[in-house]
């Protein structure tokens, strides 16, 4: 005598919303009272198979943060940062937990940088003292001097792009914002850093300083939003669920 037997169903795999709940079926013999076989499953096929898995409903998630996918790395060299957009589904932050939110930055690292940095002259100062700059490009060069990716060389050892001048022995402390990265993201919206540097400027020669000397005047911006070009769609994803006790998978939605 064959027969379908069945385990018990197992947790919703999903502490709210629609779930699915997973449970054993095999196909058992009886060779007598007390004694009883898993066997084939052919051996039940006259017999309809019971369900072995089902949908399970729990009360609303509500808001949850959902997370696009990571950019990639700021640097093709050395170590560079990662970011990724993170949003509640409510369309307002104040509905989600601010305790859970998902970071939206990682380091990322790859080989060392075998690029180099290479300056060209600075240009004619622009100003009197105290608001006079000069800049100069600074490009990223391979073994051979030919131009590279800026991506390719250590964006912390990058020489200043631009400094402040002026048509006097001695110039005051001032803040000297350097020339904005390229954006974060390669689509859609990100982020530009840039240093901010204080410095003065002594017999025509400009000098950094500690931060404490520019303290007295407003200290610019160091990032900002960026645009590329427009995502033609982006993956948003939801935290892992529990553990399921069955199967031992995990789920996660993606929007």
């Amino acid at each position: 005598f064959f027969s379908w037997v069945v385990g018990l169903w197992s947790e919703c795999s999903r502490s709210c919303d629609v779930g699915e709940q997973v449970r054993s079926v095999r196909c058992w013999r009886m060779l007598a009272p007390g004694f009883d076989s898993s066997v084939h499953v052919y051996l039940c096929n006259s017999a309809v198979r019971p369900a072995s898995s089902r949908k399970c409903n729990n009360q609303p998630c509500g808001p949850q943060w959902e997370m696009s996918t990571w950019s990639t790395c700021s640097s093709l060299c050395g170590y560079g940062i990662q970011r990724r957009h993170v949003r509640c589904n409510s369309g307002n932050e104040i509905h989600c937990n601010r305790s859970t939110k998902p970071t939206t930055h990682q380091s990322c690292f790859h080989p060392p940088c075998v690029h180099s940095w290479k300056v060209k002259k600075w240009s004619k100062c622009n100003g009197p003292c105290g608001r006079g700059v000069q800049h100069r490009d600074v490009i990223c060069v391979d073994r051979n001097g030919i131009r590279s990716d800026i991506r390719s060389c250590d964006k912390n050892t990058k020489p200043q792009t631009v400094q402040g001048c002026g048509f006097a022995p001695y110039c005051p402390s001032m803040w000297v914002p350097q020339a904005y990265d390229t954006c974060s993201a390669s689509c859609g919206q990100g982020i530009v850093t840039r240093k901010v540097v204080c410095g003065r400027v002594v017999r025509n020669s400009f000098q950094l300083q500690s931060d404490a000397h520019c303290r007295h005047k407003p200290r610019p911006t160091s990032t900002t939003t960026c645009t590329a070009k427009p995502c033609l769609s982006s993956w948003y994803v939801t935290e892992w669920s529990k553990v399921s006790l069955m199967r031992f998978d995990q789920r996660k939605k993606f929007f």
